[in-house]
């Protein structure tokens, strides 16, 4: 039987931390997988032999090979696996993700690239396997963007734009048989217990600056209903013993009352699980009532994702989002309560921002992790992102954008860089750079981030000293920062 194959490329620096599920390679393989087609995927990450594995199946001449991508060092990535690709096959190098899906015009340009996936690929993939293995036109597949030969001449194609899928049941379950589950892990509650990521809603509807989900979904959310979550949590945990779960979404709390229903059908189950998300605001936090709180917590919700963004008012309203310190603050002491381990995510360098609203920020931090002992706040700094409002202010600052797919590999936010980031001086800059690198390190809470031991180590040895250089802004001699640039960005 021919083969479909998947690659997913590593991100870089985060795999530090430890690898969580290849939701994006998996959810394209949904299809193809249930339809009874073979598909093999290679996680570039965890794979120590990737590079063997993908020769082999190269060779065996695949339908397609599929990339994802999104903006950063995964670009570089993506090129050495291409280059892997096409010394070993002709077949069709297919580019997806967010990058290519804001500049796919570009994308197809770069010739490590035979077609492009614009948006969510789900159906876009499956139409595409179909006709590719049949030998039939492409030219009728909505969100496809292709390069085809006439006359000896190579022919950019761009097909209609496809609709954002508005029915999320409509995508099967993803394929976990292609995984080895214990390569991967969710949130680090306890390293005797398998746990994974899911993902039960996409989109979100609000318009942060930072952010470019809202226009990648086009501001729309769709989830799984409560029933349909429980039905695949209660199948992880019966057929492959996982008892963690951390829902990697970007609004998993939009709606409360499906939160609700979650929660209370985990615990009418009587299921033995604990979990936690990526995506819950702060002011949905102030708007739960207390008999919602108590299932949540009672159902297993024990890490909750908040992005406070800044402790200024006046940055929080460039920002955008219609966020409010004062939900933070409310918030963070409403949850305190319970045993919830909270991350509060701050942005570092937005545009206009002084230092002064910096050490706000800060102050602002510590305040929360003195009010809620199960609580930790990572700083980032900030990165204009395509396809975010942050990236058109940051032209209107002088930034150059890239003229092709391999400029924009540098356009990470683990590796900021000043050219990145014109309005800020160079004293700003590495001020930011230092409250990153500490931030992950003055709360022990980080720990439940960290699925290699390796930084939980480090953590114990250097946390002091980083909550010392975080708490007062203090970035003389900054020798640490050096060494974690060749440890773990070389």
């Amino acid at each position: 039987m021919t083969e479909v194959l998947l690659i997913q490329p590593s991100y870089g620096s985060w795999e530090n931390m430890g690898a969580r599920l290849p939701h994006a390679m998996l959810s394209i393989a949904s299809m193809p997988v249930k339809k009874g087609y073979k598909v093999i995927l290679i996680d570039q990450r965890v794979d120590k032999d990737w590079k063997q594995k993908l020769i082999t199946h190269c060779k065996k001449n695949p339908v397609c090979v599929a990339l994802s991508t999104t903006t950063g060092m995964m670009i570089d990535n993506c090129f050495e696996l291409a280059e892997i690709i096409r010394e070993h096959t002709d077949a069709p190098i297919v580019w997806g993700g967010p990058h290519p899906t804001l500049f796919p015009d570009q994308t197809i340009k770069h010739p490590l690239v035979d077609m492009v996936m614009i948006g969510e690929g789900e159906f876009t993939f499956m139409k595409l396997v179909e006709k590719l293995e049949k030998g039939e036109s492409i030219d009728d597949i909505p969100g496809l963007l292709y390069k085809k030969k006439e006359n000896g001449e190579v022919k950019i194609i761009k097909n209609r734009e496809r609709e954002i899928i508005k029915d999320f049941e409509t995508i099967p379950d993803l394929p976990y048989e292609l995984v080895d589950f214990k390569k991967y892990y969710g949130l680090n509650f306890d390293s005797a217990k398998p746990s994974i990521t899911m993902i039960t809603s996409r989109g979100c509807p609000y318009t942060c600056g930072f952010c470019a989900i809202p226009v990648l979904y086009k501001r729309s959310w769709k989830a799984l209903r409560p029933e349909m979550v429980i039905e695949r949590l209660k199948y992880m945990e019966d057929k492959y013993g996982i008892k963690d779960f951390y829902f990697q979404e970007d609004n998993f709390a939009f709606d409360l009352k499906r939160v609700k229903g979650i929660s209370e059908a985990i615990i009418k189950e009587k299921m033995d699980i604990t979990w936690g998300t990526l995506g819950i605001r702060a002011d949905t936090i102030c708007r739960i009532d207390d008999d919602l709180l108590e299932k949540m917590y009672k159902s297993g919700a024990r890490q909750l994702d908040v992005g406070v963004e800044s402790g200024s008012q006046r940055v929080l309203n460039i920002i955008g989002g219609a966020k409010k310190v004062v939900d933070m603050q409310n918030a963070n002491k409403k949850i305190s309560k319970y045993p919830i381990s909270m991350k509060y995510t701050f942005i570092a360098g937005y545009p206009t921002e002084t230092m002064d609203e910096l050490k706000q920020s800060v102050d602002l931090a510590m305040s929360m992790l003195k009010e809620n002992k199960h609580a930790y706040a990572p700083f980032f700094v900030a990165c204009p992102y395509p396809g975010t409002s942050l990236f058109n202010i940051a032209l209107q600052q002088g930034l150059k954008v890239p003229k092709d797919l391999k400029g924009w590999a540098s356009f990470d936010q683990t590796i900021p860089t000043k050219e990145n980031i014109p309005w800020m001086d160079k004293k700003q800059f590495d001020v930011c750079k230092m409250l990153a690198l500490t931030s992950y390190f003055t709360s022990k809470n980080m720990s439940v981030k960290y699925g290699k031991a390796h930084m939980r180590i480090l953590l114990g040895v250097y946390h002091h000293f980083a909550k010392f250089r975080f708490k007062n802004m203090f970035q003389h001699a900054f020798v640490e920062g050096k060494v974690a640039e060749k440890m773990f960005y070389s």
